[in-house]
């Protein structure tokens, strides 16, 4: 088995929250000196800006059906703190 000290988990809402915070915890992992002169100041500017469009519908259900479980999973363990991932916008498309 491989130990958990060989793993980084990094959300991807913290790419969104705290970008800067979640590169200097990628460093410190892989043992590398956090030093801010290496971070960029684009880091926590969003670099697609285009409008945030949902799922079709069609998709959802059919991602709802294959991943609803594992989201569900990943909810409960706390590896998903987002409450709105599955079942929702169900309007979009």
């Amino acid at each position: 088995m491989i130990p958990e000290t060989n793993f980084f988990v990094g959300r991807f809402t913290d790419v969104a929250r705290d970008p800067v915070g979640l590169l200097t915890d990628v460093f410190r992992f892989l043992e590398i000196v956090a030093d801010h002169r290496w971070i960029v100041e684009t880091v926590g500017r969003p670099s697609n800006t285009t409008e945030r469009v949902g799922i079709p519908p069609r998709v959802r259900a059919v991602l709802e059906q294959l991943f609803g479980d594992e989201v569900c999973r990943l909810r409960a363990t706390g590896l998903i703190d987002e409450p709105a991932l599955i079942a929702t916008e169900t309007a979009e498309g």
